[in-house]
């Protein structure tokens, strides 16, 4: 198998791997964390702005970085600004324990969840898991597992 292709296999492994990763952590039930004011409130801030930009999709906080310092990513620039204060070497490191402190509470109806690791650091993602106060009921596989 020649470089190009081998970097391609590896592509789509990570992607899976990511993808399985999602649905584990989907069928795992999280006890609901308490969060202190701070952090509630950074996450209504920080956490909508994930979801629309990046939707249900993986990232790692390098990856909400490098989109925040583009032309399109003002308005998570301006939420991580918000939240983990003014842009500087420790933003990131900041961002991170943030996301950590947030793991598996339910802010307005959104949630963040680690799905493990990669060389860039933890992976996350950004979901909906209730309608005002109501958790939205598993669909799909899942739910017919259960």
């Amino acid at each position: 198998m020649h470089e190009a292709g081998a970097d391609d296999v590896l592509r789509q492994l990570v992607q899976e791997v990511r993808q399985l990763q999602r649905r584990v952590a989907d069928l795992e039930v999280r006890p609901r964390r308490h969060l202190a004011g701070q952090d509630r409130e950074a996450a209504a801030i920080l956490l909508p702005i994930v979801a629309e930009v990046i939707g249900a999709a993986s990232f790692t906080v390098s990856d909400l970085m490098l989109y925040a310092t583009r032309p399109e990513g003002a308005a998570v620039r301006a939420a991580i600004l918000q939240t983990a204060g003014p842009a500087d070497r420790g933003t990131g490191r900041r961002v991170g324990k943030l996301l950590r402190r947030l793991d598996g509470a339910d802010v307005a109806g959104l949630t963040v969840a680690r799905h493990g690791a990669e060389a860039s650091g933890a992976v996350w993602s950004v979901k909906l898991v209730s309608v005002a106060g109501k958790p939205i009921p598993a669909i799909g596989k899942a739910a017919r597992a259960a």
